[in-house]
C-alpha cells in the first residue's frame, strides 16, 4: 500500500513541477543574452581645409614710345629736373609775311639755367644766326634811315649795356646776352637747335619774356657790330610766357 503511494506520488510531483514552471512559478533558465550590436561607424569624409586666398599682385607695364627727333628741349629739361614743374615761354616764328614758319621754347631749371629749342623750317640751307632782340614786337621800322624787315625788334637784348656783338659763350657782362648758336638749316629747308645758356633767364632782370627771337638770312660771325653780319631778318617771334 505504501509503495504504491509512492508510486502514485512521483508522477503527481512531476505534473506538479511541469504546471509550475508552465505557470511561470518555478526556475526557467534565463535565454542566452543576445549580443548588443557593434556600433555602426559611418564613415566621415574629410573636411578639406580652405587653402589661404592667393594675391596676385598686378604691376602695370609701362609703355614708353619711342624718342623721335622732334623731342623739344622741355621733356629734356623735364626729365633732367625729375619731373620737377617747369617755367616756360614760347615763341611762334613768323616770315615778313606773317606765315607761321616754326617755334621757340625755353625753359628754365634749376641754377640758373635755361634750355632752348628752335625748331624752323622755309629757310636757305646752311648757317643762320639767331639772336635775342630787346623789344617783343615783329612789326616792320625804319632803322638807321633805312626800311627794316622786323625792325621794331630793335637791337639785340644787352642788358648790361656792353655795346658789343660776341660768341654765345662769352659773358654778358663784355657783350650781348642775346647772342645765340647758329641755326643749320639742311637741303630741305629745315633747321633745329637746342643749347643751353645761362646768359639769361625766362622772366626777372634778364629775363627774355616780352623780348623777341630772331633768324637771320646769313651766318653769324661772331664779332661784326652789331649783329655779326648776318644780313637781314627773316624770321621773328615775340616771347610770351607758356606756364608758371
Amino acid at each position: 500500500m505504501n509503495r504504491t503511494r509512492t508510486l502514485l506520488l512521483l508522477p503527481l510531483a512531476a505534473l506538479s513541477l511541469s504546471s509550475l514552471a508552465a505557470a511561470g512559478g518555478g526556475y526557467v533558465p534565463a535565454p542566452a543574452p543576445v549580443a548588443a550590436p557593434a556600433p555602426v561607424t559611418v564613415p566621415r569624409a574629410p573636411v578639406a581645409t580652405p587653402a589661404a586666398a592667393s594675391t596676385t599682385t598686378v604691376t602695370a607695364s609701362t609703355v614708353t614710345a619711342p624718342t623721335t627727333a622732334s623731342q623739344t628741349a622741355t621733356e629734356t629739361a623735364a626729365a633732367t629736373s625729375g619731373g620737377m614743374g617747369l617755367t616756360t615761354a614760347t615763341a611762334q616764328l613768323r616770315d615778313a609775311s606773317g606765315a607761321v614758319k616754326g617755334a621757340v621754347t625755353f625753359s628754365q631749371l634749376p641754377g640758373n639755367e635755361l634750355l632752348v629749342s628752335v625748331q624752323a623750317e622755309g629757310l636757305t640751307p646752311g648757317k643762320h644766326g639767331m639772336h635775342v632782340h630787346a623789344v617783343g614786337q615783329c612789326s616792320d621800322k625804319v632803322v638807321d634811315g633805312k626800311p627794316t624787315v622786323f625792325g621794331a625788334a630793335e637791337g639785340h637784348f644787352d642788358p648790361a649795356a656792353t655795346g658789343k656783338h660776341a660768341t654765345p659763350e662769352t659773358p654778358t657782362t663784355q657783350a650781348h646776352a642775346g647772342d645765340l648758336p647758329m641755326l643749320e638749316v639742311g637741303a630741305d629747308g629745315r633747321g633745329r637747335a637746342d643749347f643751353s645758356t645761362r646768359k639769361f633767364s625766362v622772366q626777372g632782370d634778364t629775363g627774355v619774356v616780352g623780348r623777341s627771337l630772331i633768324v637771320h638770312a646769313g651766318e653769324d660771325d661772331y664779332q661784326t657790330n652789331p649783329a655779326g653780319n648776318s644780313g637781314a631778318r627773316v624770321l621773328c617771334g615775340v616771347i610770351e610766357t607758356a606756364s608758371n
